[in-house]
């Protein structure tokens, strides 16, 4: 620090030892002394700031015009109002960014004139820590409010969209969107949840925008996301050549963008995007910010799916047995009007009720997902004596719970059939069971006969072609025929598509559908 008018050289010792700037100024506003923490804190050099305008080195230019006033209005009266006063404003370092200073000016007068002393301290790491601390009471405020939705017990997409707001509030983001991996082939590909928060009117057309735009993974913002399992902050939309949407973002005015993963039960099965009609990039504390809400965004949705999970098998399973006890109500009805004595009552009913307990404990083992039609024809083939001609073929196949007593029923009643009247009565009788899916995505299993006599449809409707008549097209959307053909039975089902689907890694190569 070069020796300013009138400074002895133990005060400007002091001065270059100062943890402070130490910046002083003349009546002219020329920079007259420059000490060690001012070159750490603006980053010029002593011999590079002494003798510019102190306006032009380290004013903002916000300021500047205030600051020539203030000296000239001093020089004029001896009056200034920010004189021996300490005030927070910003300043400029040589990099031309602005920062926040605390600042104190003290005038002395030095042969004749005035110089001005202005000690100057970087307000840089408090401001920083009183984002964080805000930034902290935003958030742990957020997840309060998200915790009291929970005990609320608000559904999952009113949750989803409450959460969307909040993010949008903290970052200062007018669109945020829920995108959820799903589709055909397996979840390829990101689709529009229709779950919105948008800020304003005029960006109303964002929703329809991405409700029509799908996104594989790597492309775009969220497909990005999906790839990489982190987030990703897109400073000019405009400029990201992998962005689908440009023109028509940029067209309602909105610029910027970032988006992060929602991790259900450890995968990826969702992603928030949020968007800003601001250039400025988006804060590395809002982003962690809105991270850490949607890691508790992902727990919180994943405590409601369980909870609304439980919630509809409680009510599947009062459905279901409603739906047994009427079942049962009606096969013991129509069982006592066909039966001549007890024991053919007990033979007649008894069989049934094991059968609809069986398909029930089927029903509680699959909560978590479909059954196996293999696994159903298996069981109600155990009624067969074990040197029974048979073959069992078809493609993996899994029926839905709903659909478990219904075939199970139908299964049955063609087992004991076969048993009384049919193949299985007979030395040399055979029975074939096969299944497939069609191209129009229907099941059809086919249930084959060959007995070592001609057949004939007596034509007569028993109880049990009743019974299968109503699970097959009452409970299961479906159709079925019966076909009689010299010494062969066949018996076709149509079963629709909600009730089954292929076994996760079928690839649809099974048996050929029957005709």
């Amino acid at each position: 620090m070069q020796n300013p008018p009138g400074m002895s050289p133990h005060i400007l010792r002091l001065f270059d030892s100062a943890l402070d700037a130490v910046v002083g100024m003349d009546d002219a506003g020329i920079v007259i002394a420059w000490n060690r923490s001012a070159e750490q804190i603006f980053g010029w050099a002593a011999s590079a700031a002494l003798g510019r305008n102190m306006g032009d080195l380290i004013i903002p230019l916000q300021h500047r015009a205030a600051h020539d006033a203030g000296l000239s209005h001093y020089l004029k009266t001896g009056h200034g109002p920010v004189l021996n006063n300490r005030i927070q404003i910003t300043a400029l370092d040589m990099g031309g960014r602005e920062f926040p200073v605390e600042l104190s000016v003290i005038p002395i007068a030095a042969d004749g004139k005035t110089v001005f002393y202005a000690f100057i301290r970087s307000l840089e790491e408090q401001e920083k820590s009183r984002r964080q601390l805000q930034q902290r009471a935003i958030e742990a405020e957020i997840l309060f409010e998200i915790s009291q939705k929970l005990v609320d017990d608000v559904s999952s997409p009113a949750l989803a969209e409450f959460c969307l707001q909040k993010i949008c509030e903290v970052t200062g983001c007018s669109v945020g969107h829920l995108y959820e991996v799903g589709g055909p082939s397996g979840g390829a590909e990101l689709r529009s949840s229709s779950l919105f928060h948008i800020a304003e009117e005029r960006y109303l057309p964002a929703r329809d925008i991405s409700r029509r735009t799908s996104f594989a993974r790597g492309q775009g913002l969220p497909g990005r996301v999906w790839a990489s399992e982190a987030p990703l902050v897109i400073e000019n939309i405009q400029n990201d050549a992998n962005f689908k949407r440009a023109d028509e973002y940029a067209a309602l005015g909105l610029i910027s963008g970032f988006a992060f993963p929602v991790r259900r039960r450890g995968e990826v099965r969702a992603v928030m995007e949020f968007f800003s009609a601001t250039e400025i990039p988006l804060n590395d504390h809002l982003i962690k910010t809105a991270y850490t809400i949607s890691g508790h965004v992902s727990l919180a949705l994943d405590r409601k799916e369980e909870s609304e999970s439980r919630e509809l098998l409680r009510r599947e399973l009062a459905h279901r047995v409603g739906n047994s006890m009427s079942i049962l109500a009606s096969i013991f009805r129509n069982c006592c009007k066909s039966a001549d004595t007890v024991a053919e009552l007990q033979e007649s009913f008894e069989t049934r009720l094991l059968t609809i307990g069986k398909a029930n404990r089927h029903f509680i083992d699959a909560v978590d997902g479909p059954a196996s039609l293999r696994t159903l024809i298996d069981e109600a083939v155990q009624l067969f004596p074990k040197a029974s001609s048979l073959t069992i073929e078809g493609e993996p196949v899994d029926v839905m719970p709903s659909a478990i007593m219904p075939l199970s029923l139908m299964l049955h009643e063609l087992v004991t059939n076969s048993l009384k009247h049919g193949a299985v009565s007979r030395p040399t009788g055979t029975v074939a069971v096969s299944w497939s899916v069609t191209d129009a995505g229907q099941l059809k299993i086919l249930w084959k006969e060959v007995l070592d006599a001609p057949v004939a449809d007596s034509g007569r409707e028993g109880y049990g072609t009743v019974l299968i008549r109503a699970v097959i097209e009452r409970m299961l959307g479906g159709s079925f025929q019966r076909t009689f053909s010299g010494n062969e039975f066949e018996f076709l089902a149509t079963i629709s598509q909600a009730h089954f689907q292929r076994a996760k890694g079928s690839k649809g190569t099974g048996a050929k559908a029957p005709a």
